[in-house]
């Protein structure tokens, strides 16, 4: 289940930014949901209900001079 969260929020291994969309299973996004913490996407469920987040680094533009 994809989730934006409304909150940022961090662990031992991650952390992860308020607006961030991040996949959760489906238990742990109704508990976020229902806590105010996130909000779920508009056709963010996911195949499987995988538990992993993920908030990837993004890329930074080489500058081509």
């Amino acid at each position: 289940m994809k989730v934006s969260l409304l909150v940022s929020r961090a662990g031992p291994t991650f952390s992860q930014k308020k607006g961030d969309v991040i996949d959760v299973s489906s238990d742990e996004g109704k508990r976020l949901i229902a806590a105010g913490h996130a909000q779920a996407v508009k056709g963010g469920a996911s195949k499987g209900g995988s538990s992993s987040s993920s908030s990837k680094p993004k890329k930074k533009a080489k500058n081509e001079d």
